[in-house]
């Protein structure tokens, strides 16, 4: 394979990459342009797995052989694949998929025909194997590092391994940590302030006025909006609550008692904002977001007044 044109891919790039005839050919460029997409598209043509460019965004792909009439194209159209010409729908390909998710193969490439069968994607598959040659796919280890783990024996002595740490789930692992932590300290103070909701009520003696009202209800709503945002509180936004002279005194206890119960998740909120903000920061076309799974099934449904 002398190299490969992909047209639209992801809706918006257009590559031509051609190999080195000598020497290494390095591809580069920023997050988000698809670098590793074309590494694993080369792996999925060489190893036959049709089924990768289903799923692939696309419209184009021409595989630039060493010959002048050695060209491969796939092509995209809705839920077909036009490959070197010839239509296949999803079903056809999974037909011939073995449990790896490859075409089905009966011994090696070069003596697929032994078996008399002459169906059309086992010509595809042997041209392609033609053009691409060998292909060793490493997969990219960007978000992995090395960690040491304690591990108890048969014997029941402890020693120190070093392991792969998957960084990813690492990190989520911390944050659920966190949330967990920043909800038990919620529920204790949240508790307490319902306990003693009715007393503090009748000795309140000053109220809310309408404009205090007004900005005390709006500063709720975007806190509970963040809240919302990373699937902490399924509070409404409270469209409906009217200002009432005759209720001022209970709009007060219940406003500061939202600001109480908010600063339990106020730094956690804030360490969000931040971490998001740099991640996607440095995302092109892509964009992170923190998941209510993060929380566990058993997580606790927030914040309420």
């Amino acid at each position: 394979m002398r190299g490969i044109k992909i047209k639209n891919l992801y809706g918006r790039f257009y590559y031509e990459i051609m190999l080195a005839e000598e020497g290494m050919t390095i591809l580069t460029g920023p997050n988000g342009f698809g670098k590793s997409t074309i590494l694993h598209m080369i792996g999925a043509l060489a190893n036959s797995d049709m089924e990768f460019f289903f799923d692939l965004p696309f419209s184009e792909i021409e595989v630039i052989g060493n010959g002048d009439d050695s060209n491969f194209v796939i092509r995209k159209e809705k839920e077909s694949l036009f490959i070197d010409g010839k239509e296949f729908d999803r079903q056809r390909i999974n037909e011939w998929k073995n449990p790896k998710g490859w075409l089905h193969l009966d011994g090696k490439f070069e003596n697929m025909y032994s078996d008399h069968r002459t169906d059309e994607i086992t010509k595809i598959v042997f041209t392609l194997k033609q053009i691409t040659g060998n292909v060793f796919f490493i997969e990219e280890q960007r978000l992995v590092k090395s960690g040491v783990e304690r591990r108890t024996r048969a014997d029941g002595s402890r020693v120190m391994e070093r392991r792969l740490i998957q960084t990813v789930k690492e990190i989520s692992e911390k944050l659920r940590m966190k949330m967990n932590k920043t909800t038990k300290g919620y529920s204790a103070i949240s508790n307490e302030l319902d306990s003693t909701f009715p007393q503090r009520l009748f000795a309140q003696e000053v109220g809310l006025s309408e404009r205090e009202f007004n900005e005390k209800l709006l500063s709720m709503r975007e806190k509970v909006s963040k809240l919302q945002k990373y699937g902490i509180s399924n509070v409404g936004k409270f469209d409906d609550i009217l200002f009432k002279e005759d209720d001022a005194r209970a709009l007060k206890v219940y406003f500061d008692d939202f600001e109480m119960k908010y600063r339990q998740y106020e730094n956690l909120i804030n360490c969000l904002e931040l971490y998001t903000e740099i991640i996607n920061d440095r995302f092109l076309f892509k964009k992170w977001i923190l998941q209510r799974i993060l929380w566990g099934k058993k997580r606790r449904q927030g914040l309420s007044a």
